[in-house]
């Protein structure tokens, strides 16, 4: 008996140890195949608006759940030379790395396959990172004429522009705010060098119990076969007790910062976003040129999956994501300025139930995901043509 036990432990920590292994390489991989960006050589700093895509390049990335061909044009940007004939129709699109083309090639990019199919040139003036801040700044600073401008909207646009100094692999960036009911433009010209934000450390003496609760998670954290079973436990009530006695971090998803920014925050960006998109619209309308923006649905609020994860968080945390309260505030701001929009929450709920749209992982769009959205604005656009 006793030596079934020591082999049965023997073989335990051999499995242990293997899976242990085997999870820290595929973690290293990921992390490696997840942060190209700053290795790819794609993007340069702009004193303007930060950084900008580097002209003619021509680059093959291969990420953890794709490879694709990046060739971008004189400007930085990912547009395909236009052969068809020009009939005085052009649109101009703004946006982030949705319109970028996360994960797919220059011809499969919703621009390119707008172009092909209305016989119309079609500009993609999407960067990766980009706010609808930056992404104002270069459609004033541009002399190009159009027929339609469009601007995508997502979520973390409302973060994106209440920070000049964003924790992301580009440069600072150019921040608007608001002085005397105007737009003031900081930070501009912007430095190359991201700022240190140092934080204030309050030692709190929380008692014996807490510092050996934060020791005993700290130790926990170590092994990635723990985070992943954790990442499962935070959806149930074990997991919640863990969270209560301090032995699991905040659960997943409940940290606000990256899609939208802290609560109190929310009515400031909404203000600051709402005078930028109406100088948008005041910009086209001296151009003579129609607006349309897009509004992404946020995958938590179409992807039945996330949807049933976020409601397990608001059962057992009590937590209050507010994506689609946000969203509906952008809407709402765009109604009443007369501002034209697409948001196809519906649509993309009806779609993903038959296939997904986005990548499992980081969640932009797959080449069906980007066929759909070029769908819905081809129907849209052949309205202004």
């Amino acid at each position: 008996m006793k030596r079934f036990i020591k082999l049965f432990f023997l073989y335990f920590f051999i499995i242990f140890l293997s899976v242990e292994i085997f999870l820290r390489l595929f973690f290293f991989y990921f992390e490696r195949y997840s942060s190209w960006e700053e290795r790819s050589g794609l993007f340069v700093y702009d004193s303007l608006i930060g950084w900008r895509g580097a002209p003619n390049r021509r680059v093959h990335v291969k990420t953890f759940e794709s490879k694709f061909l990046v060739k971008t044009d004189s400007l930085g940007f990912r547009n395909l030379f236009y052969k068809g004939e020009k009939k005085g129709r052009k649109v101009l699109m703004y946006g982030d790395s949705f319109l970028w083309g996360y994960h797919l090639n220059n011809e499969e990019l919703i621009s390119s396959r707008l172009s092909e199919e209305l016989d119309v040139e079609v500009k993609n003036y999407g960067m990766i990172g980009y706010g609808t801040d930056q992404e104002y700044i270069l459609f004033r600073g541009s002399v190009e004429d159009s027929s339609l401008v469009v601007f995508f909207f997502y979520l973390n646009d409302l973060r994106d522009i209440l920070h000049d100094n964003l924790d992301t692999p580009y440069k600072p960036k150019p921040k608007f705010i608001i002085r005397k009911d105007s737009l003031i433009l900081t930070n501009c010209p912007v430095g190359k060098n991201r700022e240190k934000v140092e934080t204030e450390k309050r030692n709190i003496d929380l008692g014996i119990r807490y510092r050996l609760s934060e020791l005993l998670k700290k130790i926990l954290y170590k092994s990635f076969i723990v985070r992943i079973i954790f990442s499962n436990l935070q959806y149930n009530s074990f997991g919640k007790l863990l969270y209560e006695k301090n032995l699991m971090e905040i659960p997943e998803y409940m940290k606000s910062e990256w899609d939208i920014p802290n609560c109190e925050n929310i009515p400031l960006a909404l203000r600051i976003y709402e005078k930028i998109i109406l100088e948008v619209k005041r910009e086209c309308k001296e151009r003579g040129c129609d607006l349309i923006v897009f509004m992404i649905p946020s995958e938590w609020t179409y992807q039945r999956e996330l949807q049933k994860k976020l409601e397990r968080l608001r059962v057992l945390y009590g937590y209050n994501d507010r994506y689609e309260e946000v969203m509906d505030s952008v809407e709402n701001i765009l109604k009443r300025n007369g501002i034209r929009y697409i948001y196809p929450l519906e649509d993309f709920r009806r779609m993903d139930a038959k296939r997904k749209l986005t990548k499992k992982f980081d969640k932009h769009f797959s080449k069906e995901g980007a066929e759909f959205v070029k769908e819905i604005l081809r129907r849209e656009i052949e309205k202004s043509f």
